[in-house]
């Protein structure tokens, strides 16, 4: 009887699905991490995926969602966020300029790399979508 699991077999199977998942990039722009710390962390790469970020979620009480953006130097990005209850948010990261609005900031990239942070919160609780835009 002949073994349906052969190491050529296998790696053809890695292939495939490395290679389907890189084509989709699902909501792929990189890594979300959930802390029990009451702290949620994605990782952007627009470079991956060059779609919108966008999220929709839920802060309040002790929990903070972090998402932290690659940037290079002379990226543009715009961070809007639409809430409904006390979500805010601020924008912040070394090597960036930053032009505030009330609910939308623009945001571009002076050095040669850079992470850029957006923190969201809330005193209560209050539900939000996030959008990232690379321009």
């Amino acid at each position: 009887m002949r073994s349906l699991f052969t190491p050529r077999r296998a790696l053809r199977c890695l292939a495939s699905a490395l290679f389907i998942l890189s084509l989709c990039g699902c909501t792929g722009h990189l890594i979300h991490q959930r802390q029990e710390t009451s702290r949620d962390y994605t990782y952007i790469d627009f470079s991956r995926n060059p779609s919108p970020y966008r999220f929709r979620g839920r802060v309040g009480g002790e929990h903070s969602t972090f998402v932290k953006v690659l940037g290079f130097k002379g990226d543009r990005f715009t961070v809007e966020l639409q809430q409904d209850g006390d979500a805010g948010f601020i924008v912040y990261g070394e090597g960036v300029i930053i032009q505030r609005g009330t609910a939308i900031s623009d945001v571009i990239i002076e050095a040669t790399d850079a992470l850029l942070t957006v923190e969201i919160s809330a005193y209560s609780y209050g539900d939000y979508v996030l959008t990232i835009t690379k321009r």
